[in-house]
């Protein structure tokens, strides 16, 4: 019975090489091993995930929300009655002199090859033009936490994740799905809450310094958010080492901050103050800063990057309410647990769902309207801000 099957059906019981005639016996070759090689990768390629592990983003998420929430915290406890006790702008030198080291160890103790390979001077440009954004923002995150408590600040910036999601549109064309939406929007509103508590005791002042102020932390938000976005593709696209990368980075960075270190008019040393323990733990910080969002926007994205920033900021509305006093009552542990959970529901459910396509049923020449609109808004608001800033000077 079996014979006679395989007679009628060679096609579905027969080896292929019981089926080929004694002439066509089929040959293992080289060029068949490699064929079924390429096809057995090419079969892997896919079922494997092509980005970064849900393992890699939380992991790199919690590390960011610790080492950022400890560095801001150290800021505040660094200043003696309302200003600093040392000399900013070489504080900001050393830490990029530092990281840049550790950077340098990290890429020759890990590094595979004999030779270092040169980068592309399209990168190296574009890690100038980083590095310089990057150095103006830090100058204005000390200016902010001067007229801002660190709970405030960071829940300022903490909309970064609405900024970082038009900008991605704008320039990348990256779209989020709706449940990522709804986590932003969630994200945003849970923060107005947790501030309305604590913000009621510390309002007031009014005039042009805190209108200035608002000014200049929307134009901090969308330095952060463009930032974020580039430094993020740079960093998920590009062929270069990440540690390659960062050694570029704070390469420019050094040198952006020396010019700014010595072109400022203050009477303290640049040594000055340096040896107390709370300005060493925010050189500690920041140091350690810049490895946590290098690997927050390697294996994360510029989303995942501000929306630990959302998280910190909760967090740190804790430490504002045990070591400052601020206010914390019913309504700010409301809006604590509303940014967790969403934050929480971004991760690990939103950022899994397939994206949207929101140029689907719309023309492509209204569709790129919507996106260069929201761009020239952008870019119109944040020039107002600065030109606010520069005539009524914090």
């Amino acid at each position: 019975y079996q014979r006679r099957v395989r007679g009628l059906m060679p096609d579905v019981y027969m080896p292929p090489a019981e089926r080929a005639l004694p002439s066509e016996k089929i040959n293992l070759t080289d060029e068949t091993v490699e064929l079924q090689e390429l096809q057995d990768m090419e079969q892997g390629d896919k079922m494997e995930p092509t980005g970064p592990t849900s393992r890699q983003q939380t992991a790199a998420f919690l590390f960011l929300v610790l080492v950022q929430g400890a560095h801001v915290l150290a800021f505040r406890l660094s200043m003696s009655g309302g200003t600093y006790a040392y000399n900013t702008g070489s504080a900001v030198l050393i830490t990029e002199v530092v990281k840049f080291i550790m950077s340098a160890g990290f890429e020759f103790g890990a590094s595979r090859c004999v030779g270092l390979e040169m980068p592309d001077l399209r990168l190296v440009g574009t890690y100038l033009v980083l590095a310089i954004c990057y150095a103006l923002n830090n100058q204005l995150t000390f200016t902010l936490l001067k007229h801002l408590e660190p709970g405030h600040f960071m829940v300022g910036k903490a909309f970064a994740p609405m900024f970082v999601a038009s900008v991605q549109w704008v320039i990348l064309n990256k779209q989020l799905n709706k449940l990522q939406l709804v986590s932003v929007v969630l994200t945003i509103s849970g923060l107005c809450s947790a501030l309305g508590g604590s913000a009621s005791k510390h309002a007031g002042g009014g005039g042009n310094d805190s209108a200035a102020a608002f000014a200049l932390l929307f134009l901090s938000c969308t330095i952060t958010a463009a930032t974020s976005v580039v430094n993020a593709e740079v960093l998920q696209k590009g062929n270069t080492s990440m540690h390659v990368q960062n050694m570029i980075l704070y390469f420019w960075g050094s040198i952006a901050n020396l010019i700014i270190a010595f072109s400022q008019d203050s009477d303290i040393g640049f040594f000055e103050g340096m040896g107390n323990v709370p300005v060493m733990f925010v050189l500690l910080s920041q140091s350690f800063l810049g490895i946590a969002i290098t690997a927050a926007l390697k294996y994360g994205g510029a989303m995942v990057k501000t929306i630990a920033a959302s998280v910190q900021s909760c967090v740190l509305l804790v430490f504002d309410w045990t070591i400052f006093g601020v206010v914390f009552n019913l309504q700010s542990f409301g809006g604590v647990v509303t940014v967790l959970c969403t934050s929480f529901m971004y991760l690990n459910i939103a950022n899994h769902m397939p994206k949207d396509d929101m140029q689907q049923g719309c023309p492509e020449a209204a569709y790129t309207g919507m996106r260069w609109s929201c761009g020239v808004v952008m870019g119109i608001t944040s020039v107002l801000s600065l030109m606010y800033v520069f005539f009524h000077s914090v």
